[in-house]
């Protein structure tokens, strides 16, 4: 699979040999490290940018101005910001989460993401925790987070003093399922 071009060559392949990566030698994560640069170099793009950088195979410093660019078109994009279509993820959606987990892996700390507040509900709870409005906070984030997310929200005071306040209200005033009720309990309880 690391030999065929034609595979590699696409975003597809990039993707597939990004999964590989932690299962291969050192030669073959070389071999994988420089397929994925060669792709990002001739054609950006920011999922697979964001895909290479959150499993540590790029060196960031090449393409951090490509990223900032792409990151700033989506914010401005006002045809992004709408609802997902039919379940589709919206970019802004995309955007939203990759900038959440980047953050959440402390990656890219040279870049202030902070200029984003106000631009996105769920990422505002990321970027700045303590200032959050949770009267935005919305439901369904809590089964969209995976755990570790979770187990890092709770480390802000803040942040999980506000999340079990507003548990407690849609405990007593809503019939929640049994998954949001069992994070509720492990975490913020």
């Amino acid at each position: 699979v690391i030999k065929n071009e034609k595979f590699n060559n696409n975003l597809m392949g990039s993707e597939c040999l990004i999964s590989l990566y932690k299962l291969c030698n050192f030669s073959n994560k070389k071999i994988i490290k420089s397929i994925i640069t060669k792709n990002l170099e001739s054609t950006f793009n920011i999922d697979l940018f964001s895909s290479a950088l959150l499993q540590n195979i790029i060196d960031t410093s090449k393409f951090k101005s490509k990223y900032l660019r792409k990151v700033e078109d989506i914010f401005q994009d006002s045809e992004n910001t709408g609802l997902s279509i039919m379940g589709e993820t919206t970019n802004l959606e995309k955007i939203e989460n990759q900038i959440i987990n980047i953050l959440l892996k402390d990656l890219l700390k040279e870049i202030d993401f902070n200029k984003y507040i106000g631009k996105s509900k769920k990422l505002d709870l990321f970027l700045d925790p303590k200032n959050f409005n949770y009267e935005n906070f919305q439901l369904e984030w809590i089964e969209e987070f995976p755990e570790f997310v979770h187990a890092k929200l709770v480390n802000i005071p803040e942040t999980k003093v506000a999340i079990k306040a507003l548990f407690e209200q849609l405990i007593i005033s809503k019939n929640l399922d049994k998954k949001v009720k069992e994070i509720f309990f492990k975490y913020y309880l």
